[in-house]
């Protein structure tokens, strides 16, 4: 078996085993969690800088980011959501103007989409306008302490990753999600995927 392989199985063990111990979490402490997090997050320097948000709508066993989302709204901050181009691998983002309850709704995976007649973003003309200034937040099934990233292996968030990595020049600021306890000191990676600049727990790192 090739190393390639070894690692692809090793990480398919890893999603088992994580996505085991994610439905074992216990709801209540979970949310605590997730507003501790958030506004921790919100009252950061990585926030306060940055004018433009990449998020997402979390499903029911992501932390929730919304709060973050929308502080950034009332802010003036732009504030994009993404959509799942169908029959592909790729994402498209939208402008959130308003109120992300009416401006998003069930779509793809059974994940909150943005509704029709959202302006769409144009990611090249966004990394040349905000660059640094450029803040994405990034689901995953686990993450570990050096940043590396595990998904749940449908490659959405590696691709669109790696595009705007390289039209931002590398000056996007990319922030892992997740709880606590799916929190490893490394998780397997290869050396396509890429890896974040912090975790939203990494308070020494955005303080």
């Amino acid at each position: 078996m090739s190393e390639n392989n070894e690692v692809v199985e090793l990480k398919n063990t890893f999603r088992k085993e994580c996505r085991k111990l994610l439905v074992t979490l216990d709801p209540i402490t979970k949310a605590f969690e997730s507003c501790g997090k958030c506004v921790s997050f919100i009252q950061s320097r990585v926030f306060c800088e940055s004018d433009i948000f990449f998020g997402f709508m979390p499903t029911k066993n992501e932390m929730d980011i919304l709060p973050v989302l929308r502080n950034a709204l009332e802010q003036g901050k732009k504030v994009l959501v993404p959509r799942v181009v169908p029959g592909s691998r790729d994402m498209d983002f939208f402008y959130i103007e308003k109120d992300l309850n009416r401006e998003t709704e069930l779509g793809t995976f059974g994940i909150y989409e943005p509704v029709k007649g959202l302006v769409k973003a144009d990611l090249q003309e966004i990394s040349e306008k905000y660059g640094k200034k450029i803040c994405v937040l990034v689901p995953g099934l686990a993450f570990g302490k050096d940043h590396s990233r595990l998904g749940h292996g449908a490659g959405f968030y590696d691709k669109f990753l790696g595009n705007l990595k390289k039209m931002t020049g590398e000056r996007a600021v990319f922030v892992g999600v997740s709880y606590g306890a799916l929190v490893f000191d490394s998780v397997p990676h290869e050396s396509h995927d890429v890896s974040m600049d912090m975790l939203i727990g990494d308070f020494h790192a955005i303080l």
